[in-house]
């Protein structure tokens, strides 16, 4: 693999993620339906502003963790001024995911984007099963919001793979040499007869 591919399938791939993102964010309903609003909210975020006097994540041992990113003024943070600001850092994270995930792929072998992207899609599960299941053990996420994130990480990894496979495959770029042991290999099968490939 080469430095080219590693830019432009970062990019792709940031660009794929981020757009996913803001499809399931905003067009999608399914994370807001995984959480509650507050009953009385003016209320409740002068409460914790008092409890939390600075911004982090605070726990009790009733079980409650709250992660406190208040302005001082206690502005709407949906505003679209705070949401740029927000979409402008994810977009850095999703650059940097990106990075990792299009290294990750000039190391495996040579695929079709499908089988990539299913491949890619399992790590994305794995990930988004310890993180956000571990949170619902540990601190009592919902259940349903810990699925609804797995998935979507999962379909962020998987759109993530098919379209660098698909990039590899338009761009003609050569797998990184490796070596295939045939099934059996090491069995009683003799050195000469084992033969190597690179992928």
């Amino acid at each position: 693999m080469n430095g080219r591919f590693l830019l432009v399938g970062t990019l792709v791939a940031a660009i794929a993620i981020f757009a996913w993102q803001t499809v399931s964010n905003v067009a999608l309903p399914w994370h807001q339906q995984s959480m509650q609003a507050f009953g009385n909210n003016d209320a409740v975020v002068k409460a914790i502003r008092a409890a939390a006097p600075a911004n982090g994540v605070y726990w009790s041992p009733q079980g409650v963790l709250a992660a406190v990113s208040m302005t001082p003024d206690l502005a709407d943070k949906t505003s679209a001024t705070f949401m740029g600001q927000m979409m402008g850092r994810q977009l850095v994270i999703d650059l940097l995911m990106a990075y990792l995930l299009t290294f990750l792929f000039t190391r495996l072998p040579a695929a079709g984007a499908v089988h990539t992207g299913r491949t890619f899609a399992m790590a994305g599960l794995a990930a988004g099963l310890v993180v956000e299941f571990s949170s619902w053990n540990w601190y009592g996420f919902a259940p349903k919001f810990a699925l609804v994130n797995a998935i979507d990480l999962t379909i962020q990894f998987f759109l993530a793979g098919a379209l660098l496979a698909a990039l590899a495959r338009r761009l003609r770029v050569v797998p990184a040499p490796g070596v295939s042991v045939p099934a059996g290999a090491g069995y009683g099968a003799k050195a000469a007869d084992t033969p190597t490939h690179a992928p």
